[in-house]
């Protein structure tokens, strides 16, 4: 059997010992080819726009670190998650017990009582929390316990007095969110059920950075709270939409950061209507790369949109492609003649098949680019153009393609789409950008000559090679 095993093998086809060995790798195969299916489905658009307030970020990370802190306090880590889109509850910090008397009736009763220390990592331990005070008397009552408590838990333990908290009614469901840094996979994302019993229940998920809908909505979905998210008997399912948008602002937050070491919520409390993280924990330390190389995955590149104005004083919005345009580009497509499409592809194409949506989509942003020019004066966004190039791996001349819808070619569309190509490929190292049009495309051919591509005719084709020096 083994002469035929080598004769099968060398002609390419598998050969098995037992019908188990071949029953696994079938199965392999078929796990393989579900996975890459997930990874291509195309993920929903946000249905509001995401701010992230990265300037007062920096600010409370830059002088922690300057001061030589690793540990955030709850009010310094609440104000990074609130910047990033995460909801938190109203927290102040009082170093008497009168000033914690007076918060708590400003804030309304009842209020919740933290220690508030950078040397106690852990307030239930430290015994540091005291919640449902309902009077100036419990409130002054909890401060002295508290301060107490915290003292005999670390004597050495610079105690900056209490937090004062208003008491949200009773969660749905209390979630845990956070984020460390891994060594070689850099911060990994978790998320799972929180509160007090979440490192007995161990009911949790991880996924790396960065996190759109689809993939916050997998993180979720692979846990078992999963299932009380939807709602169960009496409760009401939890707004996921929200969650999503929860999970894609911390990935943002720890792609922006690669000084934050550890962050915690937990827990983050979910009700019908509400959430909101009623305690945070970040630990930051000082880092030896900048964003996004602390990163396994390329995030999404935010520095190269921009805003540029066409010759007929149209505002168009040019930005990296992104796996949630493929609507977008799909209604592009139908925009285009059949000669545009035959010029872009050099053989005639109907529709785009499911599989060349998420090639053109989802892109290392590492290796190509992609940009699209985007007209945003109807309300909703339309795509007027594409320009992408594409890199071999260590290699030095990128090929680039450009397409633009045919009622907006002669526009300097194309124009503005390639020099903005041409001025990124040119920042990441390469030395030249080419490409090859049909002898045809007049369109084309007018761009490369306004932009100061060389010219010259293929050999034995009808073919145009189009080069320019970026150097």
């Amino acid at each position: 059997m083994e002469r035929g095993r080598q004769i099968l093998n060398n002609a390419g086809i598998p050969t098995y010992e037992t019908p188990e060995r071949a029953v696994s790798a079938f199965m392999y195969m078929h796990s393989y080819a579900r996975n890459l299916e997930m990874s291509q489905q195309v993920p929903p658009k946000v249905s509001g726009s995401m701010e992230f307030d990265q300037s007062r970020a920096k600010e409370i990370i830059g002088k922690a670190l300057k001061e030589g802190i690793t540990l955030l306090t709850e009010m310094e880590s609440k104000a990074l998650l609130k910047g990033y889109g995460i909801p938190v509850n109203r927290t102040e910090a009082a170093a008497l017990p009168e000033k914690a008397a007076w918060l708590a009736k400003e804030i309304g009763y009842p209020v919740a009582m933290k220690v508030h220390s950078r040397d106690i990592v852990h307030k239930s331990d430290a015994h540091g929390v005291r919640l449902n005070l309902y009077s100036d008397e419990d409130v002054r009552e909890a401060f002295a316990k508290i301060m107490a408590d915290a003292r005999a838990y670390n004597p050495k333990a610079d105690i900056e007095g209490v937090t004062i908290q208003s008491m949200l009614k009773h969660p749905d469901y209390e979630l845990i969110l956070g984020s460390k840094m891994d060594a070689d996979f850099g911060p990994v994302i978790l998320f799972g059920m929180g509160g007090i019993l979440t490192e007995i229940l161990e009911d949790h998920a991880i996924a790396l950075p960065p996190l759109n809908r689809l993939l916050a909505r997998r993180l979720i979905e692979s846990t078992r709270v999963y299932r009380l998210l939807k709602g169960y008997r009496n409760r009401p399912p939890a707004n996921l939409e929200r969650l999503e948008e929860i999970l894609i602002g911390l990935s943002q937050l720890v792609t922006d950061f690669p000084e934050i070491s550890e962050l915690d919520i937990n827990p983050m409390i979910f009700t019908a209507d509400q959430a909101c993280a009623v305690d945070a924990r970040v630990i930051i330390k000082p880092s030896h790369v900048a964003s996004p190389h602390h990163m396994v995955i390329s995030p999404y590149p935010n520095q190269y949109e921009t805003i540029t104005t066409t010759e007929s004083g149209l505002d168009v919005l040019i930005r990296p492609i992104k796996p949630e345009d493929a609507p977008l580009l799909v209604d592009f497509f139908d925009t285009l003649s059949a000669e545009s499409v035959y010029y872009r592809f050099f053989t005639p194409v109907k529709s785009l098949s499911p599989k060349t949506l998420a090639l053109f989509t989802q892109i290392d942003y590492d290796r190509d680019m992609a940009l699209v020019a985007i007209d945003r004066t109807q309300g909703k966004e339309k795509i007027l153009g594409v320009a992408r190039i594409m890199a071999k791996p260590g290699g030095k001349e990128p090929e680039f393609a450009v397409t633009v819808s045919d009622a907006w070619q002669g526009k300097g569309i194309g124009a503005a789409l390639l020099e903005h190509l041409a001025s990124i490929a040119g920042e990441r190292g390469f030395e030249t950008l080419w490409g090859v049009v049909l002898a045809g495309n007049r369109h084309m051919m007018a761009l490369a000559r306004k932009l100061g591509f060389r010219i010259a005719k293929t050999p034995d084709s009808g073919e145009i090679e189009l080069r320019i020096d970026l150097k």
